[in-house]
């Protein structure tokens, strides 16, 4: 299990699990951060990732693909990853102490004072890009938590009760 801060530990709660146990399900929780399934198809390898606005901006995709490398000799060109529902940059706005933290990865940001929308998703997206897991081999499935109410959970709409959703993943063999 891996945190924000790269930090392996399975006492506590984390940002990441990876195994390479047959029968073993592994799943994070989310409201409106991005759930991130990894699948390393020649060692059979399978992680599950939280990656919301503090571990996106702490690269924590990145750094489960490290570890999934540095324990299981994970090549990233063998992943295969899908991102489940999660807030959108139609919906997700943030201040701009937390935008300036992802402007080295959206280039094409003009130059603003204040709020600004930020995708998350994208923004793991253009990561595991750059870790090395070919653009093709990466799956969103595009759905905003916030603007389909009647489908998701979302904190940023409920933040009194916003339940949660589960993006599991298995190695079956």
């Amino acid at each position: 299990m891996l945190n924000a801060n790269g930090l392996k530990d399975r006492e506590r709660e984390g940002d990441a699990l990876i195994t390479d146990e047959i029968g073993k399900s592994i799943g994070v929780r989310t409201a409106d951060c991005v759930p991130i399934l990894l699948l390393d198809c020649r060692n059979r390898v399978i992680a599950a990732v939280h990656a919301g606005w503090k571990g996106t901006a702490a690269e924590v995709v990145e750094r489960t693909l490290e570890r999934m490398t540095e324990d299981f000799n994970t090549d990233p060109a063998d992943i295969y990853a899908a991102m489940g529902p999660c807030i959108r940059g139609c919906c997700y706005e943030v201040d701009s102490a937390v935008a300036d933290r992802f402007a080295p990865l959206f280039s094409e940001w003009e130059p603003a004072e204040g709020k600004r929308k930020l995708n998350l998703a994208e923004a793991n997206r253009r990561q595991m890009e750059a870790s090395g897991i070919k653009r093709e081999r990466i799956f969103d499935c595009g759905l905003c938590t916030t603007c389909q109410s009647f489908q998701f959970f979302s904190f940023r709409r409920e933040p009194e009760n916003p339940g949660r959703m589960v993006a599991s993943i298995c190695r079956l063999a």
